[in-house]
């Protein structure tokens, strides 16, 4: 899907020597502090390095810079003052009790997880990186598995190869399951399971007070639990999770791209899939692209449970959405029995590499005529014709239990939102400004005219233009969640990821 996948992948840009004094001098004050710090945890706290004509390169100061350019998108490698390299949930508590000890108007505590945002390594901040948090346990007898705060989704694929079962998450191996699970979750067993944090049983999390509590829907913190199901960063740091698992023995799958060049052949494609969309079997999936500039309409698909067929000529969904009305033929098809975890949970890498980017989420309630077009539009017409790599415009579909979920244990608006659109801006690296402005002006094309034209903020995209005002949810849910702020984060502490306020600023 586009000449992007064959060109090399991108490095980070040269270090940033401005950037990198400014984050040592905002921490200079509390480099003591910060070294008694170091003492009483089985980690290590790293500094933003000393630059100088005196000044050599140590080895943590390379230990800096590899772990803040950790981020997915290699333009959010930004520059913080401490990285506190957390080994244990001990080591989680005194981090976030010393942060809370600073002047947080001055110090703000960051948490990385899985580093998939640019909310993970925020310059002039204290980051708690859990990277090494990522161990994975799975549980074939209790069909659940716990899940370390730092751990991407790949690492939870890993620890279920070979075991038949997999868990409700997102799409891309890359990402970390903590942010994704407190924004929702949606992918290939989102039909029958829900969302990813539907799945959520149990939760150990780090109160900003330093504490650690576990959080369940029968215990004191049942409330804590509701507000982590989509109510973002703002409450604690969860250093575990606890998932259901399911079987995931019995798969279908595969991806199958049409050439569609004509605008007439695109539009026609793009209306008989929404049809398509509309009685999808809980059990299937499906992801489309459309890439930008490109005369193609990709289409990832799945079945997965123990009904499902033998064969693809089985499943009627199947044999309407691969000969969707318009295409002029099919370039690739290779539907067929899968391995769910060394198949399926890895269709989308082509579309999923690191890169220099931006990406946009907005949920969509209803692909009718005007919003069919529009999109089309954005990925045929309005789009950027150069240094664009591999920008493209995908969708969600969202199925079954997520939509039938009543939502009342957990944080959620768009239940009966039908997919959510998620808009890649990608550049390559020798892009000019004027470039990658034009790369991030059309995602912004695009997110303004779906909710022009009724749709919502997305995941990637809950607070207002000022980073401070949640309005990504119900009247319900923001008096719910500005509640349990206030009763588990009444200073304020965790402000740096979608931020909820709980009181006059």
């Amino acid at each position: 899907m586009g000449s992007a996948f064959s060109k090399p992948p991108p490095t980070v840009k040269p270090r940033n020597d401005d950037r990198i004094k400014g984050a040592r001098e905002h921490i200079e004050p509390i480099v003591a502090a910060l070294e008694s710090l170091n003492e009483k945890i089985q980690g290590q706290v790293v500094l933003a390095p000393k630059l100088g004509a005196d000044e050599t390169s140590s080895t943590a100061d390379e230990i800096y810079h590899e772990h803040r350019e950790r981020p997915f998108y290699l333009n959010d490698a930004n520059y913080p003052s401490a990285i506190v390299l957390v080994k244990t949930h001990e080591d989680v508590c005194e981090a976030v009790k010393f942060v809370a000890s600073l002047d947080t108007a001055k110090y703000k505590l960051c948490i990385a997880g899985g580093c998939h945002s640019a909310y993970c390594m925020v310059d002039h901040s204290i980051v708690v990186d859990m990277k090494n948090l990522n161990e994975c346990v799975v549980d074939t007898d209790a069909l659940c598995m716990t899940i370390g705060g730092g751990a991407k989704i790949e690492d939870a694929h890993a620890a279920l190869k070979g075991t038949g079962y997999g868990f409700a998450t997102g799409t891309n191996g890359d990402t970390g399951i903590s942010g994704l699970t407190m924004a929702g979750g949606a992918g290939y067993l989102g039909g029958t399971a829900g969302y990813g944090c539907d799945t959520v049983t149990a939760a150990k999390v780090v109160l900003p007070s330093g504490e650690l509590v576990t959080a369940t829907d029968d215990n004191e913190h049942a409330d804590l639990l509701r507000a982590l199901r989509g109510g973002g960063g703002n409450f604690g740091v969860v250093v575990e999770w606890t998932f259901k698992i399911y079987d995931v023995s019995n798969v279908l799958g595969g991806t199958v791209v049409q050439m569609c060049p004509t605008m007439n052949s695109i539009k026609r494609v793009f209306t008989h899939y929404a049809e398509c969309l509309e009685d999808i079997p809980d059990e299937c999936y499906s992801i489309c692209a459309l890439p930008a500039g490109a005369p193609v309409f990709a289409n990832v698909l799945t079945m997965i449970g123990p009904d499902t067929p033998k064969e693809v000529a089985e499943v009627p969904f199947f044999q309407r959405i691969c000969k969707l009305d318009g295409a002029w033929f099919k370039i690739s098809n290779d539907l067929g029995r899968k391995d769910y975890i060394e198949e399926v949970t890895v269709m989308l890498e082509p579309l999923q590499k690191r890169t220099f980017g931006v990406a946009l989420g907005a949920m969509v309630y209803s692909f009718d005529e005007a919003m069919r077009d529009a999109l089309i539009h954005f990925a045929r017409v309005d789009y950027p014709k150069k240094n664009k790599r591999g920008s493209a415009i995908l969708v969600l579909g969202l199925t079954g239990e997520m939509r039938r979920n009543d939502g009342s244990k957990s944080s959620l608006r768009h239940r009966k939102a039908q997919a959510w659109v998620v808009v890649n801006g990608e550049w390559d690296p020798w892009a000019s400004e004027e470039d990658i402005q034009a790369v991030k002006d059309w995602t912004k094309r695009i997110k303004a005219k779906i909710v022009e034209l009724g749709g919502e903020d997305g995941p990637h995209n809950f607070c207002d233009t000022d980073g401070r005002r949640i309005k990504f949810f119900t009247d319900e849910q923001r008096s719910f969640l500005e509640g349990a702020k206030k009763k588990y984060d009444p200073n304020n502490l965790m402000t740096l990821n979608k931020n909820i306020i709980s009181h006059a600023e």
